[in-house]
This record gives structure tokens, sequence and C-alpha cells, in this order.
């Protein structure tokens, strides 16, 4: 409001800015509360609430009591962003949860997998070694994260071609021309960039990358023209378990990652760095996800204790109703728990054999590997 128009209303300017600051405010708490249904949305059938809490010191954080999701936006890095994009941005946030929940041990073996596989890395480069496979399960979680978004976001569904906030975003944030970077980089922000954006995006790599990427690949018994295709249909599936997720991983682009960072390493590349390219700006904290991951362990397991309680219950009063003594139904509850052991070694064991069938399927077809293709099962 201009001074003039303000004195004939009667407003000081002391009271406009506050006015501004108001507005801008309700600005922010509706928008706010789009994420927040976004978000519930994106949890789906966790369990799990969630909440928008301005005052926490981080991006997210989880009360195990409440069994609830803490997310404070504006922790989050949303300069320059469309409002599109930073929706998009937040529910990449919400699925990193998604999938932290969803399987907290395997969530954060990637953080453990880092850190073994660096130590056979010489001294003067072991941290650096270390960052960059953190840097590389936090690339590939990332993609499994925006499949999540993906899918259960209908806002996001109907964007036009080229509009998508996905596209936009990793348009700015995986560049065209990684060539100039180490092997290692290249081969990780390349596959990014290609399947955020669509294998046939342009893309310039050195050419031991290309040879790599570009030739065919296969994995359990089917055949895919690049690895880029492979990397599309195997990690960008949101309904992909997060243990399969991880085990495909270790077969299939770990081995070459590890590959490019060793000439990395040999060839003195390795200081060479692309900035993270995760969407707050940042690589996924150990320490913060671990923690997230051991209120969420806890939090499952006190609902599992408190359902355990009430059925038994229940099965306590059923029984008396149909006249058994309680010596009976002691009796009758022991043998219950024995089953559910005995039920849980099967499944165990079940799980076991399919491994190891998929295990002999692997000996057996690296046998017939040939050319240029490699053979993944």
């Amino acid at each position: 409001m201009a001074t003039t128009e303000m004195r004939a209303a009667g407003v000081t300017p002391h009271e406009d800015v506050r006015r501004q600051e108001e507005e801008i405010d309700r600005e922010t708490l509706a928008f706010f509360e789009q994420l927040r249904s976004d978000g519930e949305i994106l949890l789906g059938g966790s369990g799990f609430g969630l909440r928008i809490d301005r005052s926490l010191p981080a991006v997210m954080a989880f009360a195990h009591e409440s069994r609830t999701v803490l997310i404070n936006p504006e922790q989050i890095d949303f300069k320059g962003l469309t409002a599109q994009q930073r929706r998009y941005v937040f529910g990449h946030e919400i699925a990193h949860m998604v999938q932290l929940v969803s399987d907290p041990d395997t969530y954060v073996r990637t953080f453990d997998l880092a850190e073994e596989k660096a130590r056979g890395a010489p001294e003067e480069v072991r941290a650096h070694v270390q960052r960059m496979w953190h840097r590389f399960y936090n690339v590939f979680l990332d993609i499994g994260d925006n499949s999540i978004v993906d899918h259960r976001s209908m806002w996001a569904q109907k964007s036009t071609p080229g509009a998508h906030p996905r596209e936009t975003l990793y348009e700015k944030l995986a560049p065209e021309d990684l060539s100039e970077h180490s092997l290692s980089e290249q081969f990780l922000f390349g596959v990014l960039r290609r399947v955020m954006l669509g294998v046939d995006t342009p893309l310039k790599v050195s050419a031991p990358v290309q040879e790599v990427l570009d030739r065919p690949f296969r994995y359990l018994g089917t055949n895919y023209p690049t690895f880029y295709d492979f990397a599309r249909t195997k990690f960008f599936d949101p309904e992909q378990p997060l243990s399969v997720f991880l085990s495909a991983l270790e077969r299939s682009a770990a081995p070459l990652f590890e590959k490019f960072l060793q000439a990395d390493i040999e060839s003195g590349a390795i200081g060479l760095s692309i900035n993270p390219v995760d969407l707050d700006g940042k690589d996924m904290d150990p320490s913060s996800a671990k923690e997230m991951a051991r209120q969420v362990k806890r939090s499952k397991s006190n609902a599992s204790t408190k359902a355990g309680a009430r059925e038994a219950k229940d099965f306590l009063e059923k029984m008396k109703t149909k006249g058994f003594s309680d010596k009976d139904i002691k009796r009758m509850m022991e043998i219950r728990e024995r089953a559910d052991a005995v039920y849980g070694g099967l499944v165990n064991l079940w799980g076991f054999f399919l491994q190891m069938t998929q295990t002999s399927q692997l000996v057996e077809e690296t046998r017939h590997r040939g050319g240029f293709a490699p053979d993944i099962d």
C-alpha cells in the first residue's frame, strides 16, 4: 500500500508491514496444510501419522510414542522452485520415510555397507571412498523414492509431458555433460539422469562409462537393451520391497560402480566431486537415519506387543465363555505360541530355500556368460 493511500485509510507503516506478514504467514500455513495432506497420502497404510512441526531443528524426526512422523518444511531448501517443484521435493522427503518405515533394518544397512566397502581403500582416500558409497546408495534410494512420489501423487500424474516436477527438477540437478568428472560419478549420475528423465535423454559421458551403460544387460533371465533400461525398470518401482531392491542393487549396479571407483583411485581422479543431488541439497545423514529407524522399530514392537496382549485377552475371554478351565486355556495358549514359532521357522526356511534356488541359478547361468552382455541372477 502506498504511503498516501495508507494515510487516507488511517493505516500506519507499522500496521501495513504487520498485515503483509500476516498475509504471507496465511499463505505459508495454507501451503503447509497442502503438504501435510500430500504427506498423509504418501504414508498411506503405514499406520503412522504426520505432523508439521515448524520448531523442529531438522527436516524430519519420528515420535515413537504417538507413531507420528514430524517434518519441518522450513528446513527444506525451496529457493528458486515452483509451487509444483516444492510439493515434489516435500513428497521426496516423505518417501524417504516411507522406505525407512517399510523396512528399517534394510534401510540402515545401506550405511553399514558403505562403511564396510570403504575399509579396503587406501587410508588417504578411505573417507572419500566411504562418502562415495554413501552417495551411491543415496542416489539409488532416491530413484526408488521418486517412484513412490510419482505413483501416489495424483496431482503430479496430471502434469503434461516435459512439465512433470521430477523432470524439471532433475534437468537442473543432474548435468548433461559429465565427461570431465570421475568415472564413478559419471556412472552414478549418468544413470540417475536417464532414469529420472528418460533413457534417451541427452547425456555426455566418457567412452569407458558409455560402453558399460549402453551395452545389453541381463538380469534374472531378462534381457534389457541397456543398463539404463534395467535401472529404470528395476529401481524405479514403487512396489519393490526394499530388501529385494537392495539385493538387486548389490548384484547389478554395485559391482559396476566399484570397478569405476577403483579406477578413479588408481588414476588419482578420486578428488573430483559433483555436488549432492538429493532434493534437499544434502546426502542422507547416517546417524539421523539410524536413530529414526530405531524409533520406528521401537514403535512397531510396542504396537505388536499391545496387539498380542489384546489378542490373548480376547482368546481368554472367548474360551471362558465356552466353559474351559483356566488350566485348559493356559495349555491352549502355550500350544498356540509353540505353533506360531514353528510356523515362523517354516516361513524362514522357505525363504532360505528360494534364496538358495536363485543362487544356484546364478551359478548355472554364469557358466554360459559371453560377449558384452552382463548376466546377473
